[in-house]
């Protein structure tokens, strides 16, 4: 499983869709007939990464619990629960009230700390008690940086040191380009669109430039990272200059479904190649293998 260098946590706007029925009733002559019309409103309550048995990683499901207002005040990724409030209009907290370590007490502390309604950094302090006695601390954070007000880098930072950087670049309106480097290793990674209006939560699918950035935040983040990319995702191209010990993507094409129920986005198809450079160890990847069966699925409820 691939682990971001720390975790985080997402929030979704409210979707809306108005569905109406003309439905006509036996009546006299002179009186008009009533148009009834139903409203029906939709809210994000799962995305679903997993699906494939053989993905290169994984990433755990995530699910939002919802307060009367709208707002996200539970975020569940597989046995970690977190609370979330919002102390101020330029701060998000997230705390972690349940863990899945048996060996130890854990506990979390997020910050997402806004500027004008735009992601500036995010924190994270993360203290562990073991069963021994032991006490480990550690202090993450993440810095975005914008010309423009087009997000241009991204820096992770752990304990002060930073340990991984992504330059992103344009063309056209879309990020075309990243790459991302820690220590001495790079990936490139290059991008293909549609010419269609963007998708709401269409960034949410393996490999694309933000959620790859930090998928656990993505949900709380993807609105406020400045301008976007107009159009939606349909390939990524990665090279390494490295050799891969565990899988990596090599290629991924992309489909959109939505449902034609609620018009919003159902799931997001995923094809394409993968490898491992250690035959030994990962011989269904060495030197590559295609793909047809991985994919993204949304799930909503009403309210």
């Amino acid at each position: 499983m691939k682990v971001p260098y720390f975790i985080g946590f997402f929030l979704t706007a409210i979707l809306c869709i108005q569905c109406s029925s003309d439905d006509a009733t036996p009546s006299d002559p002179g009186d008009k007939n009533e148009e009834e019309v139903q409203e029906l409103n939709y809210r994000l309550s799962k995305i679903d990464l997993n699906h494939s048995a053989d993905q290169p990683y994984y990433i755990d499901d995530f699910e939002y619990i919802y307060d009367d207002s709208g707002k996200i005040i539970n975020i569940r990724q597989w046995g970690r629960l977190f609370e979330v409030t919002y102390p101020n209009e330029s701060l998000i907290q997230l705390k972690q009230i349940e863990d899945n370590v048996s060996n130890a007490d854990l506990t979390a502390l997020h910050e997402i700390h806004l500027k004008d309604n735009t992601v500036d950094y995010i924190t994270q302090l993360t203290i562990t008690k073991f069963n021994n006695g032991q006490t480990v601390s550690q202090s993450d954070s993440i810095k975005y940086s914008y010309t423009e007000n087009r997000l241009i880098k991204v820096e992770t930072f752990t304990n002060d040191t930073n340990t991984k950087t992504v330059d992103l670049s344009y063309e056209n309106g879309n990020i075309k380009e990243t790459i991302t480097t820690f220590n001495d290793r790079i990936i490139t990674a290059r991008y293909e669109y549609d010419t269609k209006p963007k998708i709401t939560l269409s960034d949410a699918k393996f490999e694309s430039p933000i959620f790859n950035i930090s998928s656990l935040h993505y949900i709380l983040t993807h609105d406020k990272l400045g301008v976007q990319s107009k159009n939606n995702l349909t390939s990524t191209r990665i090279s390494y200059n490295y050799s891969l010990f565990a899988p990596g993507y090599e290629e991924i094409n992309y489909k959109h479904v939505i449902d034609e129920k609620t018009g919003l986005l159902s799931v997001i198809e995923h094809s394409g190649r993968a490898k491992s450079d250690e035959e030994e160890a990962y011989p269904n990847y060495y030197p590559s293998r295609t793909f047809d069966d991985i994919k993204v699925s949304f799930e909503y409820e009403t309210y």
